[in-house]
């Protein structure tokens, strides 16, 4: 029988002869909080601070990174100059304009997926042919 990770509502067993489980305790070794990820953190002044300034910046959430880039493509800066910046590839800025064009509303909040997206956490359906 194994016990379950001691982070309240956290459903998922700990690891064998621990009192974690592995998301959690990766959360901790990493930024020392288990509820920690880079999708729900941002801080507002270095984001606008990046925007004014155009520097690169090192240590920024992912959050903070899709906020950044919006915000230098309105300034009219090219992908390439904004990869610079980030630290990440041309294709991601890309990427994220993308995004941003077909659902308007995850631009504004980053961290929502449109209805019906493959999150990740489960299989796609697929259809079978009778």
């Amino acid at each position: 029988m194994h016990r379950r990770c001691r982070i309240t509502e956290c459903t998922t067993p700990a690891r064998p002869g621990r009192r974690l489980c592995s998301k959690h305790q990766q959360r901790i070794a990493l930024y020392g909080d288990p509820d920690f990820t880079q999708w729900t953190v941002a801080d507002p002044h270095d984001v606008a601070a990046i925007i004014r300034e155009q520097r690169p910046a090192e240590g920024l959430t992912r959050l903070e990174r899709v906020q950044v880039a919006q915000g230098l493509t309105a300034h009219g800066l090219p992908a390439d100059e904004i990869a610079r910046i980030l630290g990440v590839t041309p294709r991601t800025v890309y990427r994220w304009r993308s995004k941003a064009r077909t659902d308007p509303q995850t631009a504004q909040d980053p961290t929502q997926t449109p209805a019906g997206a493959h999150t990740g956490t489960q299989r796609p359906r697929q259809a079978y042919a009778a």
